[in-house]
C-alpha cells in the first residue's frame, strides 16, 4: 500500500513529465523539491546548458542549499527528468569566514 505522500509524489511526477520545460515548471519543481521556507528565500533559473542558478537571500540559506545539493539534484531529476539539471550553481551574499 502506498502512503499519501508517495502517491502524491508519483502523481506530481507523472503530471510534470508531459509538460514542456518552462520557467514555471522549473519554479514548481523547485518549490516541490525544497519546500516553502527555502523557496521563499531563494530564486532559480535554468539555463540552456542545464545549469540551475540558485540565488539565496542570505548566508544561512546559501549554506543550507549547498549542504543539500545531492538531495536537491536527485529530487529535481525525479520531477523534471534525468539530465535536465546537470549542475547547480549557488549565488548569494559573500560568505563570512567562521
Amino acid at each position: 500500500m502506498l502512503s499519501t505522500k508517495e502517491l502524491a509524489n508519483r502523481v506530481t511526477c507523472r503530471l510534470l513529465h508531459d509538460q514542456p520545460l518552462s520557467p514555471a515548471k522549473v519554479q514548481f519543481a523547485w518549490r516541490a523539491t525544497v519546500g516553502t521556507p527555502m523557496s521563499r528565500v531563494t530564486s532559480v533559473t535554468l539555463d540552456e546548458k542545464g545549469t540551475l542558478l540558485i540565488r539565496t537571500s542570505n548566508e544561512h540559506w546559501q549554506r543550507e542549499t549547498a549542504r543539500s545539493t545531492k538531495l536537491i539534484k536527485k529530487r529535481l531529476a525525479e520531477l523534471l527528468g534525468n539530465g535536465v539539471v546537470k549542475k547547480l550553481m549557488i549565488k548569494g551574499p559573500p560568505l563570512k569566514k567562521r
